[in-house]
């Protein structure tokens, strides 16, 4: 049997990644990214892949952890199919948040 993992321990993870990468280096701010829950932000998203782009929706499988992900997520495109908005990777909002 396949166990998924709730959004807190992939929020967890995701902290513990970014702690282990240096964009997080406190414990404060480990906290931050460890409870704020991203997915909240982003109920459907596009991310890039090797393949090309792949969309995702709140409830679909590999949405969570794709929003868990330390990828930049695609959040609006134009009529053109021009990304006009985004939330950013993850460890890029790290370290711009808390640059000394």
């Amino acid at each position: 049997m396949t166990t998924v993992a709730t959004p807190d321990e992939l929020r967890r993870g995701l902290a513990d990644q970014l702690t282990d990468d240096g964009a997080i280096s406190s414990p404060r701010r480990y906290r931050v990214f460890a409870t704020v829950p991203r997915e909240a932000f982003v109920p459907a998203f596009t991310v890039r892949t090797p393949e090309g782009l792949h969309s995702y929706r709140d409830g679909e499988p590999g949405w969570p952890s794709t929003a868990y992900s330390d990828v930049s997520l695609l959040t609006q495109t134009d009529a053109h199919s021009t990304t006009t908005s985004s939330s950013s990777q993850t460890s890029v909002m790290a370290r711009m948040l808390w640059r000394p």
